[in-house]
């Protein structure tokens, strides 16, 4: 979490400015000791997510459709660290 707001991600209990739309809500999850994963929420209410090379895809790890990325089948990336308001003006590094 420290990491995405140095980038300029806002925690989404803070809300976010009204001059940075578009912006995205998105969801972080770790791989403890391993990796990170991010899940973004659509315009049509759902939320997608792309594993590793593969395609962005709106289903999870058993092929439901992702309503909320807390409960859906992440395998291993078993921590939610917490939602997050991506601005325009972020800039991932």
């Amino acid at each position: 979490m420290e990491a995405a707001v140095n980038d300029g991600a806002v925690d989404a209990a803070n809300g976010a400015n009204a001059t940075e739309a578009p912006r995205y809500l998105v969801a972080l999850f770790i791989w403890p000791g391993h990796d990170y994963h991010w899940y973004r929420l659509h315009s049509d209410g759902s939320w997608g997510h792309k594993p590793g090379t593969k395609p962005v895809r709106t289903v999870d790890n058993v092929g439901t459709s992702i309503l909320d990325p807390r409960v859906c089948s992440r395998a291993d990336y078993s921590d939610f660290c917490g939602f997050l308001i991506i601005p325009k003006q972020c800039r991932i590094r």
